[in-house]
């Protein structure tokens, strides 16, 4: 795909692209440099593994967090690409079993979202102890939650029903299992 073909596609098309490439490159990284045990084996002192530029898109060279930060998050504005986007770590939201596409995005990013937020592993949510423990995803891209909600909790309030955006919460981050997917 040429950089010209991309920017006449739909809003949609380009962000289900990008969600479908970066998750498609994640996974060649790490069958590349198979047998590891976390992403994280595979940067370098002065290079994440995200960082690096190893495959071609759009007539460039890129790495993983181009397709993240400098593409669909200042582009899209939208939150759900966090429960989309898989960084092959079992910390991470599950992957999906089809691809993403245009037609049913909105529908399949609601999805991911609710799967993520339903995985007791990462989110537990103690609406009677006043307390959330949440992914770590929620601390790193807080901004990217609050930009439509005025609280986190005012956020979940969105996906889960009865959840009481009212009240105040302890908020205790989890830590993140960057161990790979199925181990």
């Amino acid at each position: 795909v040429t950089l010209e073909e991309y920017n006449q596609w739909s809003s949609n098309r380009q962000k289900a692209f990008l969600i479908n490439t970066y998750n498609a490159f994640t996974w060649k990284l790490i069958v590349t440099h198979w047998p590891v045990k976390s992403i994280k084996d595979i940067g370098t002192f002065f290079k994440s593994p995200s960082e690096q530029e190893f495959f071609n898109l759009l007539g460039k060279k890129h790495s993983l967090d181009w397709i993240e930060h400098e593409m669909l998050r200042p582009k899209f504005k939208d939150e759900r690409i966090h429960f989309a986007l898989n960084c092959a770590s079992k910390g991470c939201p599950p992957i999906r079993r089809e691809a993403f596409t245009s037609e049913r995005l909105d529908a399949q990013l609601d999805f991911q979202v609710k799967i993520f937020l339903n995985n007791t592993a990462e989110n537990q949510f103690l609406i009677q102890e006043r307390q959330l423990k949440i992914s770590k995803i929620f601390d790193w891209y807080e901004d990217d939650f609050l930009r439509l909600s005025p609280s986190l909790p005012a956020w979940f309030a969105l996906y889960i029903p009865k959840f009481n955006d009212r009240l105040n919460y302890d908020i205790d981050y989890k830590d993140y299992d960057w161990t790979i997917n199925g181990f």
